[in-house]
């Protein structure tokens, strides 16, 4: 797994066409004075564009009460909407410009993102595995049919 921490370099390395997962955790803390904080952690995922190597974006950012003005509380709820929400329309913005689609998740750790991102490919690499075989398994029957349409019981002497 590759972790990134450049927005731009994410979606430089990523698979062209194929589904970016984003998600963001938010964390509540106390300052040193016992007045809210929160942290909002971004992550992206997807692959590489060898298409097996799993990328992660990660990034993050604290909020203090301190920073944020006279009604704290509302004001703090507001500010973590306007960042989360700037961050999803930043992504599905990045996502249509490069050709890929964005898909909202609830990713909280990296042990689930990666176990999610095996889970997609071992699901992808099925799905291939599966077309191929049904498209083995057509050509043999037609190539069956084939041999049965020729021998029609008839036998070629040679004189």
């Amino acid at each position: 797994m590759i972790v990134l921490h450049d927005f731009s370099a994410f979606w430089g390395r990523t698979a062209a066409g194929s589904d970016v997962f984003y998600s963001w955790k938010i964390e509540t803390r106390r300052d040193r004075f016992g007045l809210p904080m929160v942290y909002i952690g971004y992550y992206l995922y997807g692959f590489g564009k060898d298409g097996i190597t799993p990328l992660l974006y990660e990034s993050g950012e604290t909020i203090s009460a301190e920073s944020v003005g006279v009604n704290r509380l509302n004001t703090l709820n507001d500010v973590v909407a306007g960042k989360t929400g700037n961050f999803e329309r930043r992504v599905r913005v990045a996502a249509s410009d490069m050709g890929h689609t964005a898909v909202p998740g609830r990713l909280h750790t990296e042990e689930e993102i990666v176990r999610s991102m095996l889970a997609d490919l071992l699901g992808s690499r099925l799905a291939e595995f599966e077309r191929r075989l049904a498209a083995m398994e057509g050509s043999m029957a037609a190539c069956h049919g084939s041999k049965e349409e020729e021998s029609d019981g008839s036998q070629y002497i040679e004189a």
